[in-house]
C-alpha cells in the first residue's frame, strides 16, 4: 500500500476540502500539521519553491509525488525534479483527487 501524507494547516479551506475528499473516497492518509512540523514544512517549501498548502506526498517504490495546489500549477506543471521525483501543481482539489486516484491505481 502506498503511503499518503498530507501536509497542511489547520483551518485551511483547501486542506479541509482535500481531507474531506480523501475521507469520502476512503483513501487512508496521514495529516501532518506543518505548524507542528516546521522542519519538514521548510524542507518541502524550499524543495518545491512554494509555501502553499496542502502538499500531498505519495510514496510509491522509490518515487515520491508532490502535488501542490493552485497558484503553482502553471509554474510547476508536471516536472521531474533534480532528485528524480515529480512535482505536480493543480488548480482544484478535484483535479488533485483525480491524480491521487490515478497514482493509487498504477
Amino acid at each position: 500500500m502506498k503511503q499518503i501524507r498530507v501536509l497542511g494547516l489547520p483551518n485551511c479551506s483547501w486542506c479541509e476540502s482535500l481531507v474531506e475528499h480523501l475521507d469520502d473516497a476512503e483513501i487512508p492518509y496521514t495529516f501532518i500539521d506543518v505548524n507542528k512540523n516546521g522542519a519538514l514544512a521548510d524542507e518541502m517549501e524550499e524543495f518545491l519553491q512554494t509555501d502553499l498548502y496542502p502538499i500531498v506526498i505519495i510514496e510509491k517504490n522509490t518515487t515520491a509525488y508532490y502535488l501542490s495546489r493552485p497558484n503553482d500549477a502553471e509554474r510547476l506543471g508536471r516536472n521531474i525534479l533534480p532528485n528524480g521525483d515529480m512535482a505536480v501543481g493543480y488548480f482544484s482539489v478535484e483535479a488533485l483527487m483525480t491524480e491521487i486516484d490515478y497514482i493509487l491505481k498504477k
